[in-house]
């Protein structure tokens, strides 16, 4: 968790990520992904 903490208003391409040591949230954009075994992207 120490390691999350120490983001602080992080942007990454217009996606802000904020953690500290009372904000837990992370972020306000959620997005699902599913990789496959070959690593490559499924939709």
């Amino acid at each position: 968790m120490s390691g999350l903490a120490s983001i602080e208003n992080f942007d990454l391409g217009g996606v802000k990520i904020n953690y500290g040591r009372t904000n837990r949230e992370g972020g306000q954009f959620v997005d699902v992904a599913v990789i496959g075994s070959r690593g490559q992207m499924l939709s």
